[in-house]
Formats: C-alpha cells, sequence, structure tokens
C-alpha cells in the first residue's frame, strides 16, 4: 500500500487490485503527561516505537497504532506479522517498551485509561506531546516548523505524503540532500 501512494495514488483503500487481499489482511488499521492527562496513555508507547507502517488516514502515528493492536488481536502471530510485512521482532519490542512504561506509570501512580476508538484524544495527547515538532503547510504548498521557521517536507514513506494537512506534528527531523 505505501508503494501505492509513493506511485501517487490518493485513494488506496479502493484501488482496483488485479487480486484483493483478503479481508482482514494489509489493511490493519508527545509526552507521558499529555497521554495520561488525555485518557490515552494506553495508546502512546504504541504510536512511536514502530517502524513498518500500513495505511491510517489520519497519519503514521494511529497507523503504527491500530497496527499493534491488530498485532495483539490476533496474539502476536508470527505468522500474521509475515502476511501483513509486519516486523515480528519490532513489534515485540513495542510490548517490551509498553510494559516497561505501564510499571513506570503504575509506581507514579498514574491512571492508566484507553482511549478505545476515540482517535481524536489520541490525536490531541499527540499534538500537545509534539508540539515543538509541528509544521504548517505554507500558500506555495511546503511546510514550515513552527518553532524554528526551519522548512521541512513529509517523507514520502509517510501516508500524509500526498494529502497535504494544514498541519502536522513529527517524532524527528531527517536532513537529507533535497533541495
Amino acid at each position: 500500500m505505501l508503494q501505492l501512494l509513493a506511485l501517487g495514488i490518493p485513494d488506496v483503500m479502493n484501488f482496483d487490485f488485479t487480486s484483493k487481499p483478503s479481508p482482514g489482511k494489509g489493511n490493519a488499521l508527545g509526552s507521558g503527561a499529555a497521554g495520561s492527562a488525555r485518557g490515552c496513555m494506553e495508546e502512546r508507547p504504541s504510536c512511536c516505537r514502530q517502524t513498518s507502517i500500513v495505511l491510517r488516514s489520519e497519519g503514521d502515528h494511529l497507523t503504527l497504532l491500530n497496527i499493534y493492536r491488530a498485532f495483539k488481536k490476533v496474539n502476536a502471530n508470527k505468522e500474521w506479522c509475515r502476511e501483513n510485512f509486519v516486523n515480528s521482532r519490532n513489534m515485540s519490542m513495542v510490548g517490551e517498551v509498553r510494559a516497561q512504561l505501564r510499571e513506570i506509570c503504575l509506581k507514579l501512580s498514574m491512571k492508566l485509561e484507553s482511549c478505545g476508538s476515540d482517535t481524536g484524544r489520541v490525536r490531541r495527547c499527540l499534538a500537545h506531546g509534539l508540539f515543538v515538532n509541528a509544521a504548517e503547510l505554507q500558500p506555495d504548498g511546503s511546510y514550515t516548523a513552527l518553532d524554528t521557521h526551519q522548512p521541512v517536507a513529509i517523507h514520502p514513506s509517510s501516508v500524509l505524503f500526498q494529502a497535504k494537512p494544514a498541519y502536522v506534528v513529527f517524532n524527528e527531523l531527517l536532513h537529507t540532500s533535497k533541495c
């Protein structure tokens, strides 16, 4: 699916595949204090640790969260990972990091609750926790980081590459030779 996005296909979910993927296959779709305060602490570690992604229209963070949820739903099945091109070792690492963060939160008496399917709460948490990593779409179609006014661009592997949202938040900047 990412390859289709990179080719400029805007609606990959409705792409006319020669042989459509089986249902449920290939389309499983801030700070700790920010997550706790917004009722999405359970989701936060999953959004920023994984590297393999599948399409989710709200962005890469929610894509990663939903991949992890799908992984847990199939009881960490390695065959599912292989079939869906998900790195099972990365998924296991996400589980380990989540367990460590859960322990830290419990020791700090932070309330652990899930927001369920309310992705708006997760997005608000990400925006609050990553506010220094926010960029705004400019009239010419480029992006400028709000904090540093540095020109930035959405990476071609991102699910948002063709979308051009008004604002984006990001985990990191990758310096390239792109002019």
